[in-house]
């Protein structure tokens, strides 16, 4: 019965692992299994497709990286945690366009 409260424990803990950390430099983002950086010339753009479960970045050649962090059911954070993203992303080009 102990080794199946961990395992389920474990499963949930899973869960809370997504993760993502974005600066002037580019994405981390962390989701259940792996984490993967992404520079700011990878990312095509952000997206909250309808329906969809949780935000992606919208990579070349038609792919595309789930940010499992920014979830749909989070609500209220989920849009703010969007807005701040994306205009975390016009400041980068806009320093670009400044060089």
């Amino acid at each position: 019965m102990a080794g199946l409260g961990v395992l389920l424990a474990c499963g949930a803990l899973l869960l809370a692992r997504p993760r993502l950390r974005a600066d002037l430099s580019g994405l981390e983002v962390r989701n259940v299994i792996g984490t993967q950086r992404y520079s700011w010339d990878e990312v095509q753009a952000v997206s909250f497709p309808d329906g969809a479960a949780w935000a992606r970045l919208e990579l070349p050649q038609d792919e595309y990286a789930s940010v499992m962090a920014i979830q749909s059911t989070d609500g209220a954070h989920a849009v703010q945690a969007m807005r701040d993203l994306r205009e975390l992303r016009r400041e980068v080009e806009a320093r670009r366009g400044g060089e």
